[in-house]
């Protein structure tokens, strides 16, 4: 019993601090839709529609924020991670391969 009261406690502390942090949950997502009409000379039309991601920029998630660490200290970070919008995959396969430090 006790020991869940501690684990509890300790848990609770940890939940406290990570409440005080200012953090935002950013993101843009650019895809479209692409038609081509393909003729060649003596063959039939082709039609194709597909769904393309970036057309514009490459979509991307990212989580940004900063604490206060008192005395005058402040610590902020970035992370950030491209995805594929119509397959949903990560970009280079590497989650926050856009950016990922401390400000």
């Amino acid at each position: 019993m006790k020991k869940t009261l501690a684990a509890l406690a300790v848990l609770g502390a940890f939940a406290g601090s990570a409440m005080a942090a200012d953090v935002t949950l950013y993101g843009a997502v650019d895809t479209g839709f692409e038609y081509k009409h393909t003729k060649t000379t003596g063959d039939k039309a082709v039609d194709t529609f597909d769904m393309q991601t970036g057309w514009d920029t490459p979509s991307r998630w990212g989580l940004k924020g900063s604490e206060d660490l008192g005395n005058g200290y402040k610590v902020g970070f970035k992370l950030e991670s491209g995805f594929n919008a119509d397959t949903g995959t990560l970009q280079e396969n590497r989650l926050f391969r856009r950016e990922a430090g401390l400000t």
